[in-house]
């Protein structure tokens, strides 16, 4: 059955449920009117068809006016995502088992319906050869979602970031392909609200951002 709850979840879940990170090679991997959009500002987007699941894996790439660790420290304050990601209500910080290992719990807002609490693993682990980040992530327990996994990839480039955010879910009801169209614009807009946030807060909020990388700096001491 299709209901307006399991689309919205789909949605919502785009926060923390996501693909392996692509190779760090993913820059060379896009041809030049995909390298010509994203140094205009705009987004590319890929999907990629994943055998037994009527969802594909949704790959966003682009580029932002940031470094990597800048970048990498707004997405790592999990807890701040309410304040610029949609349907986002309230995440909490629940268990700590390592520096690098945050199990979160979700607070995600459904219309008509309660709001689910889900409990998401993030790691981050740097990328020394590469100069970059990776943030990969699991869903331990969700209402709406049979599982996920994900990651939030960036490197430098040139003089900027350049940014691989994928998503993929497995939903927990059949879900219409007629509604894979919707599904793809909410991950665009998500990761542009990512996008967005970061350069935010490089330009207006620099104590904020200082403090992210240094709970960034503090979570890759091993």
């Amino acid at each position: 059955m299709i209901t307006k709850a399991s689309v919205t979840i789909f949605t919502i879940l785009t926060l923390v449920v996501s693909c392996i990170a692509e190779s760090l090679d993913s820059w060379s991997a896009l041809n030049e009117k995909q390298h010509a959009l994203l140094h205009s500002g705009k987004q590319v987007l890929v999907t990629e068809k994943i055998s037994n699941s009527s969802w594909p894996y949704f790959h966003v790439y682009l580029l932002v006016h940031a470094t990597p660790l800048q970048s990498a420290a707004v997405f790592w304050d999990a807890p701040n995502a309410p304040h610029f990601i949609p349907h986002c209500v309230n995440v909490n910080v629940s268990t700590r088992p390592t520096a690098n290992i945050a199990e979160l719990d979700y607070e995600l807002q459904v219309p008509f319906f309660p709001n689910e609490v889900s409990k998401v693993r993030n790691v981050v682990r740097s990328l020394p050869q590469d100069g970059g980040y990776e943030i990969s992530w699991k869903v331990l327990r969700s209402k709406y979602s049979k599982g996920g996994k994900g990651s939030f990839l960036v490197v430098p480039h040139e003089n900027e970031s350049f940014i691989c955010y994928s998503n993929f879910v497995d939903p927990g009801s059949i879900i219409a392909t007629i509604l894979r169209k919707y599904a793809e614009r909410q991950v665009q807009e998500i990761a542009a609200a990512i996008a967005a946030q970061i350069e935010y807060e490089v330009q207006n909020n620099p104590e904020q951002i200082l403090q992210q990388e240094e709970e960034l700096k503090k979570a890759l001491e091993q």
